[in-house]
């Protein structure tokens, strides 16, 4: 089924009509980076590092290589060119506002104790051979990431890693590909594939992205030892785990190493696709294996929970975007966009989190979902002014009806980030 955004007749605006986003604000300055020259730095640490760019300002990040190996402590928008925009070494996020992330290569992300949004948009986390770190979360209230590709490291230097490691930390990843790292084959060490998320005392919703674990080591001397095991895709301890998809999204667990050449046994699959404990709310997603580890205290929803998602890999100033809403066929639905992102809660009569910021809501339209598999799809456009280049929008979907007690259950939120 597809609207247009401005032919929707019930369409509420808080600005001038159609306009979806708003430009930064006068009091930031955009900033240029650029490793070739001839832009206001020629390298990401001293832009940061600079007394001129101040909190909530903007850097314009050019295709090519930067140093990382560096703290960002001030809540800033990076916005890289392209996706060869790659930063070596490893970035720590540490700061009490909201940061803006887009279009960069991470050789090693951390992001931790920060209060504020975190906004991460067409990132790539995990480059491997580059060393043992990969992604990092902790002790964040609210980490949004989309459209995102996060990867452990591989057994080089016996560092295996999962593809991302979220502790005390409230995050939702939607459209992203997440893989366990994988051991490898090595004549004097091996080990476990590593999961593709751990989740530590966290709450973490993925809607429709693919988890996969890593496999087992494979020896090629004895000396090695036996074949590595496969990881299961998503370990949970002591945390929430929300699984939202449009019933072909995957979350499968890691195969075991072979053991041919040492004529030893190969390693053991993954058991379950979903180990640990806690809790594991799973709906319109396929499990491989289909079995999940009897510690874990697992809620399948019927019908299966809404998401949403933005379509469009043009990211412009111009460009055309698609809202795409999945959910359970003649279900009543409200859309909201805001201006930025904050992490609340609701009244009783709304189930789950507040990603929208209810002061800087611009935009609310209703629709009626067509099916899990089928979305319902808005098409708009982001303005045509280069001035919006570092703006974002959140959008985010509450489902009439579906959530506990009937109330209204709320979605994972989207993003835009221009640029």
């Amino acid at each position: 089924m597809l609207h247009d955004v401005l032919s929707i007749p019930s369409l509420i605006l808080a600005g001038a009509a159609g306009l979806l986003l708003a430009a930064p604000s006068a009091a930031q300055t955009t900033w240029t980076v650029d490793s070739a020259g001839g832009a206001d730095f020629d390298d990401l640490q001293p832009a940061v590092a600079s007394a001129l760019v101040q909190p909530g300002d903007i850097l314009l990040v050019a295709e090519g290589g930067y140093s990382g190996g560096f703290t960002l402590d001030k809540p800033l928008t990076i916005v890289g060119a392209a996706s060869t925009t790659q930063i070596t070494g490893t970035l720590t996020v540490q700061t009490a506002g909201d940061c803006t992330l887009a279009g960069l290569e991470f050789h090693g992300l951390v992001v931790k104790n920060c209060p504020g949004a975190v906004l991460l948009d067409d990132i790539v986390a995990g480059i491997p051979f580059s060393g043992c770190d990969s992604f990092t979360i902790q002790g964040c209230d609210n980490v949004v990431i989309q459209r995102s590709t996060l990867t452990g490291k591989p057994s080089f230097s016996e560092c295996a890693s999962p593809g991302v490691r979220i502790l005390l930390s409230r995050v939702s990843l939607t459209d992203c590909t997440v893989d366990g790292g994988d051991w490898g084959s090595s004549a004097f060490a091996i080990g476990n594939g590593k999961p593709g998320i751990e989740i530590g005392s966290s709450t973490v919703l993925l809607a429709r992205t693919a988890v996969t674990g890593g496999d087992g080591g494979t020896p090629t001397s004895i000396l090695a030892g036996n074949a590595g095991d496969g990881a299961s895709a998503i370990t949970v301890d002591s945390g929430a785990c929300t699984l939202r998809g449009d019933g072909a999204t995957t979350i499968t667990g890691g195969q075991g190493g072979s053991g041919a050449a040492i004529l030893g046994p190969d390693g053991d699959d993954a058991i379950w696709a979903v180990s640990g404990t806690g809790t594991l709310t799973s709906s319109g997603v396929v499990l491989a294996p289909p079995a999940v580890q009897p510690l874990l205290t697992v809620v399948q929803p019927s019908p299966a929970q809404p998401f949403l998602r933005i379509v469009g890999t043009d990211d412009g100033p111009g460009a055309g975007k698609t809202l795409q809403v999945h959910g359970p066929a003649g279900n009543a639905q409200l859309i909201l966009v805001s201006a930025q992102s904050v992490l609340g809660s609701f009244p009783a009569k709304i189930d789950g989190a507040l990603y929208v910021n209810p002061g800087a809501v611009f935009a609310i339209f209703p629709l009626t979902t067509a099916g899990q598999a089928t979305p319902v799809s808005v098409l708009f456009h982001v303005p045509n002014d280069t001035g919006l280049v570092g703006a974002s929008a959140v959008f985010q979907g509450f489902a009439q009806g579906l959530g506990a007690g009937g109330t209204w259950l709320a979605e994972n939120p989207a993003l835009i980030v221009v640029r």
